[in-house]
């Protein structure tokens, strides 16, 4: 017969209560284990999810404890009957003895926290999974809400940590501003020009690594000029001068920035040349190479001033470029002491004139000087250059083939009123005469920039601005005159 104890039941009988409440703590554990893992989304979602299922542990050793009760009766039933009875060895091995409740309990116990064990032992080596938050950033410049902006200053989109994928900066009439994304797709930066006094928005998009997305937008104005600077130029765009025509740009405000503006001015040339500009006043500026340009040269001068800060409230409102050709070369040189004009195309002499110039009293300026413009008949009147009427050389008379060299006033024409003078004497007010076949065979020759130069004369140029008279100036002293020396 199978072993029983005093109260009568069967020793796997007794256990029997404990094996069901195992297999139910490691069942109800299992799925308490997998809410758990679709619920830790988040530490403080994990904590509560602990929190809510050890209350179930509690409840469940209760119930251990209400389903013991009969067994602690048994217990103080035998202890009882051991007293009042002589047991036989055999039959005080089969008594369940106290310390059996202490034994079960604890077993009880083990078995029921073995589940919250492994999981927080898990989860105390692994990283509980959570939403990422994206780590790409955003920088844009300029600044959101910033105002006042120069339209020269760069529109910069830069992405850390992630690459860009969308870029737009648009008007409040959408038109966009061009730009460009450099190769690794983190820096977007513009390159078409802004306008004065609007709004732009710009929207920027990136991701990162996870390819999670980020957004960023900001909004900014341009300056309003208060005064705008444009330009007027010479020569013109397409037109072929001579090799002494130096780049003379007139502004119509007086700049104050002289550097700013005079970076807005390139000058490019094929077969490069190396040049310099100089300004001659705040409205000013000539750009000329050290020597005359050789013949067959392309000159292109790109104004890019729209946005450039001149001065106070003042800013440049011209992009455009002049392109133009040096033709052949023409220098013409005047001896004032031989009265003779000797012309050389290309180095070579090609006609030799007999001529008058300036007299003692109003001597022609010594130097070169350079074509200015030509008029086939022009009305002369010596009041203009300081001689009134009723003096005894006043003057008033038509010329014809009038080649102009200075503001002044000094010409290069027809003289036939003082033909016994020419290639012997200096009669004149300061022009350069000879006779009309001579005069009209230059006239059709000459083109603007071609070079004059006067020799041996006692009276030297005063005035730089007289014309185009840089020439007459050192390389070193022409340099001086620009603001990025």
């Amino acid at each position: 017969m199978p072993r029983r104890n005093v109260d009568g039941l069967p020793p796997w009988r007794k256990l029997a209560p404990l094996v069901r409440v195992i297999v139910l703590s490691w069942k109800r554990g299992g799925v308490w284990l997998r809410s758990l893992g679709l619920r830790a989304t988040s530490a403080r979602s994990w904590l509560r999810s602990i929190s809510g299922h050890l209350q179930p542990v509690g409840l469940r050793l209760r119930q251990i404890d209400e389903r013991l009760k009969p067994v602690y009766s048994c217990q103080r039933s035998a202890s009882i009957r051991s007293r009042s009875i002589q047991s036989t060895p055999r039959s005080r091995l089969t008594v369940v003895r106290p310390r059996f409740k202490t034994l079960a309990l604890s077993a009880v116990t083990v078995v029921m926290l073995i589940p919250p064990v492994v999981v927080v032992a898990r989860y105390s080596d692994e990283s509980v999974p959570v939403p990422r938050q994206p780590t790409a950033s955003i920088t844009i410049q300029p600044t959101n809400h910033a105002k006042e902006i120069d339209l020269t200053a760069p529109v910069r989109v830069s992405a850390t940590q992630g690459t860009l994928t969308e870029v737009t900066v648009a008007d409040f009439r959408g038109r966009p501003l061009k730009g460009t994304l450099n190769a690794e797709r983190m820096i977007w930066s513009s390159t078409g020009a802004l306008t004065f006094n609007t709004t732009y928005r710009v929207t920027a998009k990136a991701v990162d690594q996870h390819g999670l997305p980020t957004t960023a937008t900001a909004t900014f104005t341009t300056v309003t000029p208060d005064k705008l600077l444009k330009t007027s130029v010479a020569p013109l765009h397409g037109e072929t001068v001579g090799v002494g025509q130096p780049i003379d740009v007139k502004f119509s405000q007086s700049v104050k920035d002289r550097a700013a503006v005079e970076r807005g001015l390139k000058v490019s040339a094929t077969p490069v040349v190396a040049g310099s500009w100089h300004w001659f006043d705040s409205r000013n500026a000539q750009y000329r190479p050290r020597k005359f340009w050789p013949a067959g040269t392309k000159v292109t001068l790109r104004i890019g001033l729209t946005g450039v800060k001149a001065g106070p409230g003042l800013y440049g409102a011209e992009n455009r470029v002049i392109s133009f050709t040096i033709g052949r070369s023409m220098v013409s040189v005047v001896d004032v002491t031989t009265h003779t004009m000797t012309v050389y195309r290309d180095g070579k002499l090609i006609r030799t004139i007999p001529v008058t110039s300036g007299s003692p009293e109003y001597a022609t300026r010594n130097g070169p000087k350079v074509v200015l413009f030509k008029e086939k008949s022009r009305l002369m009147d010596s009041s203009t250059v300081g001689i009134p009427e009723g003096h005894p050389e006043y003057y008033r008379l038509n010329v014809d083939y009038a080649v102009r060299l200075t503001n002044s006033g000094e010409f290069v024409h027809a003289a036939d009123w003082s033909a016994a003078a020419h290639g012997r004497i200096n009669v004149s007010h300061g022009c350069i005469g000879m006779n009309t076949s001579d005069a009209q065979w230059f006239y059709d020759n000459a083109i603007r920039g071609d070079v004059v130069e006067v020799q041996n004369s006692p009276r030297k140029v005063a005035d730089f601005r007289n014309g185009y008279l840089g020439w007459n100036m050192s390389w070193s002293q022409w340099r001086a005159g620009s603001a990025l020396r």
